[in-house]
């Protein structure tokens, strides 16, 4: 339904070559209609919390909802506060710096950035919206001028532009900057894909093809290579993470049709490799060592007919290559991955937009 792209870095620990599992889900209610969801430690215990960004009934109910996780796998109930309307990402950072993690929610239906100011208790203090040009979809953070301060990039859209709003360090932004991009850019995902130290770009752009944008240190992007993103009708997802074990970057793209890994080359480009057919609208990838054996895994959310969406883990060879998927019940619109219940073992939550839940599947494989 809603393309969503996650970065999470996985454990390097050979313990179990096991393939992974979980427990059935157990499920909690969210808002109307939501989008996207971020894992942090909000109130400062140690713990993993959930914050979900949601529509809401209409869209002048959109909310970012946070349940504090109790360290067992569990989490409390919701707390509300408002943010801009239909909101399509979400992120999560230390922009004030003072060790509290902030959130920072891109909203299209006003086209404005919300940034949500952490008070280290699982609340925030009352938001500021920036407001970023064209028709935004993706949001990412990341330190694109090299300063320290976490900054953040939107797509936007029909106006063939990725805007940043560099981080002044105290939860403030300067006004956004533009660099063009080509035509329609939608997801995004930032990270250092040639190996000097700034923090680049992948955006999505025409709906069928990868952009890399090359930071120039500054907040402004440089267009390099563009990659076919597969056979599918429109590409609904991104994650940057090593799927090959080499120590560069490579790129896990869902479409409508296919898993498409890219692998780095350390310079900012790309190959490909086999692609990872799939049976239904891949809306969400998520990368972690799922069973500890050294090799990056998948997690796809996909979303078939009638409004049934699920989850697949598709187990990692090592080598940029994937075993057969594994199927588990949960939502499909968008995932996160986190150590939930202390055991320092990946866990899953998956959202779903339909049925406006949130499941948790807890890893069991060490067992």
């Amino acid at each position: 339904m809603y393309g969503q792209f996650f970065v999470v870095l996985a454990s390097v620990v050979a313990i179990s070559a096991a393939p992974p599992s979980f427990t059935p889900k157990a499920s909690y209610p969210t808002s109307p209609e939501p989008y996207s969801l971020v894992t942090a430690d909000f109130n400062g215990d140690g713990r993993v919390d959930l914050a979900i960004a949601a529509r809401g009934a209409n869209t002048a109910g959109s909310v970012v909802s946070v349940r504090l996780g109790r360290g067992n796998g569990t989490f409390g109930p919701s707390t509300d506060t408002p943010i801009g309307a239909v909101p399509y990402s979400l992120v999560t950072a230390d922009f004030n710096g003072d060790g509290r993690a902030d959130l920072a929610v891109l909203n299209q239906g006003d086209r404005t950035v919300s940034v949500l100011l952490g008070r280290g208790d699982g609340t925030f203090q009352p938001r500021t919206d920036i407001p970023v040009p064209g028709t935004p979809w993706g949001l990412a953070a990341g330190d694109f001028n090299h300063d320290g301060h976490p900054d953040l990039a939107t797509t936007g859209g029909t106006e063939d532009l990725v805007s940043t709003l560099l981080g002044r360090g105290d939860g403030t932004f300067a006004p956004a900057i533009a660099s063009s991009t080509r035509s329609g850019p939608q997801w995004v995902a930032a990270g250092d894909l040639n190996g000097d130290g700034r923090t680049d770009l992948v955006v999505v752009v025409g709906g069928n093809t990868a952009q890399v944008l090359l930071s120039n240190g500054d907040g402004t992007f440089t267009q390099k290579a563009a990659y076919p993103t597969g056979p599918g009708s429109m590409a609904l997802s991104l994650a940057i993470a090593d799927l090959n074990g080499d120590g560069r970057p490579d790129l896990a793209i869902g479409n409508t049709g296919a898993l498409v890994p890219l692998l780095g080359n350390g310079d900012g480009t790309f190959q490909a490799v086999a692609e990872v057919p799939v049976t239904a609208s891949l809306n969400a990838v998520g990368v972690a060592d799922l069973n500890r054996d050294g090799h990056a895994d998948l997690v796809l959310g996909l979303a078939g007919a009638q409004n049934q969406n699920w989850l697949e883990v598709l187990p990692g060879n090592g080598d940029g290559r994937f075993a057969a998927a594994i199927r588990f019940s949960a939502g499909g619109t968008a995932v996160a991955i986190g150590d939930l219940n202390r055991d320092r073992w990946p866990d899953l939550i998956g959202l779903d937009y339909y049925a406006n839940t949130a499941s948790v599947l807890l890893n069991t494989t060490k067992h």
